[in-house]
């Protein structure tokens, strides 16, 4: 258990730089064709691979982010966590910035570094 916490840790920090909630249906599976031009770029292509769907500012830069299957579960089990110190707070949150900017105050600050809630 104590492990998964720490494997954990990197998908925190990523949803605090990005501000965003990682949701299963904003995860979209890559196709073969996507694969093989991955493949092309010298990355691993016998693990399964997602493009992250977002909306907001992450979208404008002209960049596309993916990530593989392992990255994917890490994001989810990370938004888990932020859900679960938040309910164990037993108030409402307005939005998922207020959320964050509550676990923010919960979490050790390394883990925020680089982060706009350092």
């Amino acid at each position: 258990m104590l492990a998964d916490f720490f494997d954990t840790l990197p998908a925190i920090t990523v949803i605090f730089q990005w501000g965003f909630e990682p949701t299963p249906d904003m995860f979209t599976p890559l196709t073969s064709e996507e694969m093989e031009a991955l493949g092309a770029t010298g990355e691993r292509t016998d693990v399964k691979w997602f493009a992250v769907i977002l909306d907001g500012p992450l979208t404008t830069r002209g960049e596309r982010i993916i990530v593989t299957e392992r990255e994917r579960m890490r994001l989810l089990q990370a938004a888990a966590f932020i859900e679960k110190v938040c309910r164990e707070n037993g108030r409402e949150f307005a939005s998922y910035e207020d959320k964050l900017t509550y676990v923010a105050k919960c979490i050790p600050p390394i883990i925020l570094e680089g982060t706009p809630y350092e």
